[in-house]
């Protein structure tokens, strides 16, 4: 078993078979790759399943070359969440992600995104200054401008209102990819007005996000 503890493409050897009994040797030795379920204590573990080996002949076609996922609740027991297979996508609320999935009879890659700490419950700050042309925020925005972050995923949104001083923090945001916005804030005597939009951020440790309008 290998841990994920980083996004990135794995590749996984059929579990029917023992890799090192193999000739010639095959790119991978790994049967099992863990991965922590983001904003939990829980873990996936990924498994590819083909028809080879000595007990492949009742291999349900349900299972034939294509991604297991199961997801373990603690220690006490796994359940099988979904099978995955090539040119398919597995998502789940929390931001984990498989795609580009490569499979033959033998062998699979495949992308992990958005993994946890797998026990960990990991969240995250996102901080930083507003300024203007580089220097601090004028007097008559201060208060008037808001962070923004949307998850992906959950579509949770998390936002703050920018300090005088032109600083915000935002607080326990779990790992995932996020949309984020700086927007003013809409008065009686101004519209709302968005400076910044970004549909491709990823939050994976304490983030500094900077802006200037």
């Amino acid at each position: 078993i290998q841990v994920a503890s980083t996004a990135g493409t794995y590749t996984l050897y059929s579990i029917e078979e023992d890799p090192s009994a193999v000739s010639p040797t095959p790119s991978t030795q790994i049967q099992v790759l863990r991965a922590g379920v983001p904003g939990s204590s829980d873990n996936y573990y990924f498994s590819y399943r083909t028809r080879t080996g000595d007990f492949s002949d009742n291999l349900p076609g349900s299972f034939r070359n294509k991604i297991s996922v199961h997801r373990t609740s603690g220690d006490t027991y796994s359940y099988l969440v979904t099978t995955v297979a090539e040119g398919e996508e597995f998502n789940d609320e929390n931001g984990t992600v498989i795609s580009n999935i490569t499979a033959d009879s033998k062998e699979v890659s495949f992308t992990l995104s958005a993994t946890g700490g797998g026990g960990s419950n990991a969240r995250h700050s996102v901080s930083g200054t507003v300024t203007k042309n580089s220097v601090g925020i004028r007097p008559n925005l201060a208060g008037k401008l808001r962070v923004i972050l949307r998850n992906l995923s959950t579509s949770s949104v998390y936002r703050t209102t920018v300090n005088s001083d032109g600083s915000y923090l935002l607080n326990s945001i779990p790992a995932g990819n996020y949309r984020y916005k700086l927007k003013r804030i809409k008065t009686r005597t101004r519209p709302k007005r968005v400076y910044f939009r970004n549909s491709a951020y990823v939050v994976d440790s304490n983030e500094t996000l900077n802006f200037d309008i």
